[in-house]
């Protein structure tokens, strides 16, 4: 026999037993998403990677308005981007290099799909079908070289895959504010594949002239990528990409 001292004991472990048996297969389903990084420039799990970084994948950067590098300042407490008329300055941990002579590389150097950008201009204009972005902190010199004494930042584009994938977005907003953005990409061949990206981003300003009618900033950015990736053997692959990307100056827009 039980004493009700007893019974008040047993039955909220029955009901402790039952709840678990209806939230086990849920709370397995909630499993966190691998998120695979080049920091090292091979492919490896973010949780493998012996080094400081912070990784943003495409949904995230798309879900958070991230547009550009300069952009990535609002949401990374350790990085500072210094926006001017001139040049662009940029800091990790709060090192970097303050210089308006472009003949001076930067100590936070840009690599998009392992290609060396060593100033921020040269990356001014908008993300475009981007699979991650990469913030390393710390001295990269290993895997980026001697310049990137504070960081670096790892831009990865998406390459085409074994299924046909594609991704559009379009954006509309106020002073004009228009955006395209998509790519489309598959196999051609059991050895081949290719995918097209393209982005168009425009805005026409805030600012009245009142002479003229003119609407200033006007903005406006086109962008291309083709990217072919060829597999004729297990241990060989090779990717062509050829990207063009303008932004049309002197061009008004009269409302």
């Amino acid at each position: 026999m039980f004493s009700k001292n007893n019974k008040s004991c047993v039955i909220p472990s029955l009901a402790t037993i039952i709840l678990a048996l209806f939230l086990s297969p849920a709370a397995q389903t909630q499993v966190l998403e691998e998120i695979i990084v080049t920091a090292q420039r091979r492919e490896q799990s973010i949780l493998e990677v012996p080094i400081s970084l912070e990784a943003f994948t495409s949904n995230t950067l798309s879900q958070q308005g991230l547009r550009t590098l300069a952009d990535l300042a609002n949401f990374s407490p350790s990085v500072e981007i210094d926006v001017n008329s001139v040049d662009q300055a940029s800091t990790v941990r709060g090192l970097g290099t303050y210089a308006r002579n472009f003949g001076v590389e930067g100590a936070v150097p840009i690599f998009v799909d392992g290609t060396h950008y060593g100033r921020i201009p040269m990356v001014m204009g908008g993300f475009m079908d981007l699979e991650r972005l990469e913030v390393l902190r710390g001295p990269q010199p290993i895997a980026f070289g001697h310049n990137a004494t504070a960081g670096a930042f790892n831009l990865v584009t998406r390459n085409p895959g074994p299924e046909m994938q594609d991704d559009v977005s379009v954006e509309y907003g106020n002073f004009g504010r228009v955006n395209f953005a998509g790519g489309v990409g598959g196999p051609i061949m059991d050895t081949l594949e290719i995918r097209l990206a393209g982005k168009w981003d425009k805005e026409t300003g805030f600012i009245r002239d009142i002479l003229s009618g003119d609407m200033y900033p006007y903005q406006e950015e086109r962008g291309a990528r083709v990217t072919l990736q060829w597999a004729p053997a297990d241990n060989f692959e090779t990717t062509l990409m050829i990207n063009k990307t303008e932004k049309p100056l002197g061009e008004k827009i009269y409302v």
